[in-house]
């Protein structure tokens, strides 16, 4: 279930780079070691992201283009994608934690059954406190 919100997610984002920078010339985007990944004048495609092996790995913090108003477009969607994306694979690592651990249970022992059962009392005649004429009333 995890998984297919990641892979959602991550397509949603390939989508929204594509319709925001499609036609546009690139100013030279860099991945997050510094490496080139699309040169500077290069115009934007449809398939320039969808090819890309990971998007989340490009620098979002310098300009992909020429325009003020898309690079803070560009940067804003992908620091909320990243953060999604995070929380995700948190949520999915917790729960393969979880299912990978198991019960504490010892070796052999299939669910375990908490039962309580209550102190026997025995019943007998006595005064009931604060009535008069009221002696030898069972309680």
């Amino acid at each position: 279930m995890t998984q297919v919100c990641i892979k959602k997610s991550y397509e949603k984002l390939v989508v929204k780079l594509t319709k925001l920078t499609e036609g546009m010339a690139s100013a030279g985007i860099r991945d997050l070691d510094g490496s080139i990944v699309i040169r500077s004048g290069t115009m934007l495609r449809d398939t320039t992201f969808s090819s890309m092996e990971d998007v989340t790995k490009l620098d979002y913090t310098m300009d992909w283009v020429e325009s003020k108003r898309t690079n803070t477009h560009i940067t804003h969607f992908i620091k909320i994608i990243l953060m999604f994306l995070l929380i995700l694979e948190e949520d999915y690592k917790r729960e393969k934690v979880k299912i990978t651990s198991g019960d504490e249970l010892p070796p052999g022992i299939v669910q375990l059954a908490k039962v309580y059962v209550p102190k026997k009392r025995k019943v007998s005649v006595a005064k009931m406190a604060g009535r008069p004429r009221q002696q030898g009333c069972c309680c």
